[in-house]
């Protein structure tokens, strides 16, 4: 394939081809789109046997990966599910798999690009769905820690929260007296001590 935006098309028209199979139970759309599935995973250069990669941008990882698990679980193809799988793991190792962050490149202090958080968070449903790993703790983690900021288009709102009270000579002194201080106003009574 020459190049990794024409291998990022092949995956769109694999997993398409998979859906349209699923939606209307039409061969030969599950034919075609195993055979570009197994020509992105064997062809490409984008992965090792296994399923591993390394270097490049992660979206044009992760979409190729989409499209094969897509067509695995639409074909009862139990190695591309494990290709995929493989493919999820070895992108966890290479983000931060607490939050979510998902660089937009294999490469360290690059910035994050919501189409590879959103690709992580399907690949882990589906995956989950297929039967091969309960991935819901990554997906509860990434969706509430990464995704959900993602979203923000606008801070403007930031300017409304309210001051922070004016800090001691000792910043952990003035933080907890403010968390203290929060208290006693929650709380409406004066039995809360630092």
């Amino acid at each position: 394939l020459p190049n990794s935006w024409c291998q990022m098309g092949f995956a769109w028209t694999v997993m398409g081809l998979a859906q349209f199979h699923k939606a209307t139970g039409y061969e030969p759309a599950l034919t075609l789109s195993g055979k570009l599935a197994r020509c992105v995973r064997d062809k490409s250069g984008l992965f090792g046997p296994d399923g591993r990669w390394s270097g490049g941008h992660f979206h044009g990882h992760l979409y190729p990966l989409l499209g094969m698990l897509e067509y695995g679980a639409a074909a009862n193809d139990s190695v591309m599910i494990q290709f995929a799988k493989t493919g999820y793991e070895c992108a966890k190792a290479k983000m931060n798999p607490v939050v979510g962050y998902v660089g937009e490149l294999d490469a360290p202090n690059v910035f994050s690009e919501t189409c590879g958080v959103a690709d992580m968070i399907a690949l882990a449903l589906k995956l989950t769905q297929a039967g091969v790993g309960d991935y819901w703790d990554d997906v509860d983690r990434w969706t509430r820690n990464q995704f959900a900021e993602n979203q923000l288009t606008s801070c403007g709102w930031v300017s409304g929260l309210p001051k922070p009270r004016p800090s001691a000579s000792d910043p952990q002194e003035s933080s907890n007296a403010y968390a203290v201080g929060q208290l006693k106003e929650l709380l409406g009574r004066n039995q809360v001590s630092a």
